[in-house]
């Protein structure tokens, strides 16, 4: 009932504001041309510019108010439907297009040809569109990944790609138009292009922030048998899983996988668990 009453009001306030731009014109520009006419006669042949201007500066101001209502409601509108990326694309694609239409009307009223400006103007959006690929392409690739529900913030995830010089764990603080944040190991910030999940990364999803499995693997020279190493291990983290994955001749790789709490606590677990398997190599090697 409530959401039912405020979209009355806006659109009544909308319509509101059309009339008074109406009236507002409707009044002005026959004041005006006598005021010229009669007082300010060498302004004469300017008077259509005049008129012109000041049609602009009302069509703007109510356009760009009557946008701000619009944007406001779809925000309200989508706010339970779709997830945060989707709302900003879709906000983005009506202030787009409102500004397009906002643009054409004072164009229009300035007395510009919008046929010859679409023209020119095609030819511009052209080489803009080249000049801003990226940027649209960070956007949808954004808009594609969220919407499939798989990322979204407070996902903690591994991502490897040529893009990177190493893989990168972190959780997903925000998903912004451009640019994801991604919070490290290390508790830095870093952020990385949109575009970069979509064609470019692999990722897994390790779980969510308050609770996921990380994997870590560990080699060691294959001169001590497997037996007497896994005899040796001791001091891992609680609930740690781990197993022989990987003979490569003159190594032994085990992976390990641990549950985490934090993000922050990536570097001390690998370190607990790197000493571990050392010491347990170095003493079957000693024993």
């Amino acid at each position: 009932m409530q959401m039912d009453r405020r979209n009355v009001r806006d659109a009544i306030l909308i319509i509101t504001v059309m009339l008074v731009i109406s009236i507002a014109l409707f009044i002005i520009k026959p004041a005006l041309d006598y005021l010229v006419k009669t007082y300010l006669v060498p302004l004469s042949p300017y008077i259509e510019y005049v008129n012109g201007a000041i049609a602009a500066i009302f069509v703007g101001g109510g356009g760009i108010l009557i946008l701000h209502i619009i944007r406001k409601n779809i925000s309200r509108y989508f706010s339970k439907k779709v997830n945060r990326s989707a709302q900003n694309l879709i906000d983005l694609l009506v202030s787009f297009f409102m500004y397009a239409v906002i643009l054409a009307i004072i164009l229009s009223s300035l007395g510009i040809d919008l046929t010859s400006a679409l023209v020119g103007g095609s030819v511009g959006a052209l080489i803009i569109g080249i000049a801003l690929q990226g940027i649209f392409s960070s956007i949808f690739s954004g808009f594609a990944v969220t919407s499939g529900g798989a990322l979204k913030p407070g996902d903690v995830v591994n991502m490897q790609s040529w893009l990177f010089s190493a893989p990168i764990t972190g959780e997903v603080m925000k998903i912004s138009y451009l640019f994801s944040d991604i919070r490290t190991q290390n508790d830095n910030i870093i952020k990385i292009p949109n575009s970069a999940f979509f064609g470019n990364t692999i990722f897994e999803n390790l779980g969510k922030y308050d609770g996921f499995s990380y994997r870590i693997q560990v080699t060691l020279p294959s001169d001590v048998s497997i037996s007497k190493i896994e005899k040796n291990v001791a001091g891992l983290p609680d609930n740690t899983k781990w197993y022989f994955s990987a003979s490569g001749g003159s190594t032994n790789t085990f992976t390990v996988i641990v549950p985490m709490k934090e993000i922050t606590g990536l570097n001390d677990v690998a370190d607990r668990i790197n000493r571990a398997f050392n010491e347990a190599y170095w003493k079957a090697k000693s024993g």
